[in-house]
């Protein structure tokens, strides 16, 4: 028996026409804690990285081509987006009636959803990053992507679950003063606010400052650190997917409570460097 889902199983988008095997069994009853496993699946390490300063020529796309350097001779796919390439609207008004996503925002989402590790590298102004780097969050970082709220009660559910990240932030104020006397914001933020809220695990939040006093020696220095985080990546993840299937699907069926899922390929948008 062939059924034709439309669904998403642990973020992996099953689109409507794609083949999900059933297997049968005579007059077995349906328990309401049906789940459907994923064959163990071994792929290397994919890792998304995103520039996300205005400027195409930046320190912070110094850094990141550094970081890719680290990860370079270990076989593991790599795809990477540059801020000061995308082209979006900034304007957002919240959830509601928000409006489609660009094809840039859209690539910007495969590529989270594609990646098992991800480097966030941006500037500090004002005690955050960029107005339009934030705007990227803002449009893309949506209810049923990267997190579902509960219907009642503050709760809600952290739909990137599994997912590792390096931040990279650079600035003119200094970390340590800026730890001190002000929190620590930026960092603090990413960590907490962004990637824990959706389920993320940040690994490192590194901030290099302060820009506007370093030298070439100091700036070096910096790339160096980068090219070091990348070199800290396992070349490869080996993973078990299971998921919870609604009852809803299979109401009045008598059916064997084992489903093999025989097309559970991830979206593969964006370029591999």
């Amino acid at each position: 028996m062939i059924v034709s889902l439309s669904v998403v199983i642990d973020n992996y988008p099953i689109a409507d026409g794609d083949e999900i095997a059933i297997s049968l069994s005579a007059s077995t009853k349906l328990d309401r804690n049906l789940t459907m496993k994923q064959p163990l699946t071994t792929h290397s390490t994919r890792i998304f990285i995103w520039v996300a300063h205005p400027k195409s020529d930046s320190l912070c796309q110094a850094l990141a081509n550094s970081y890719a350097t680290g990860l370079s001779g270990k076989g593991i796919e790599i795809r990477q987006m540059a801020l000061s390439q995308m082209s979006f609207s900034t304007e957002f008004a919240g959830y509601d009636g928000a409006e489609p996503l660009e094809s840039d925002l859209k690539a910007w989402q495969e590529n989270i959803t594609w990646a098992d590790h991800l480097l966030f590298v941006y500037p500090y102004w004002w005690g955050a990053m960029p107005a339009k780097a934030k705007a990227v969050l803002d449009r893309a970082l949506l209810p049923g992507f990267g997190f579902k709220y509960h219907r009642k009660g503050m709760g809600w559910e952290k739909l990137l679950k599994g997912k590792t990240a390096d931040v990279i932030i650079t600035s003119d104020t200094p970390p340590l003063l800026d730890t001190f006397l002000y929190g620590k914001p930026a960092r603090r933020v990413i960590k907490n606010q962004v990637l824990n809220f959706c389920g993320i695990e940040a690994k490192n939040i590194i901030q290099f400052g302060s820009v506007k006093m370093s030298d070439a020696e100091k700036i070096q220095q910096w790339l160096k650190k980068a090219e070091k985080m990348g070199e800290k990546i396992a070349p490869t993840m080996t993973k078990t997917k299971q998921s919870s299937w609604p009852l809803s699907l299979f109401r009045k069926t008598s059916l064997n409570t084992e489903l093999t899922a025989a097309h559970l390929n991830p979206v593969t948008k964006g370029e591999n460097l």
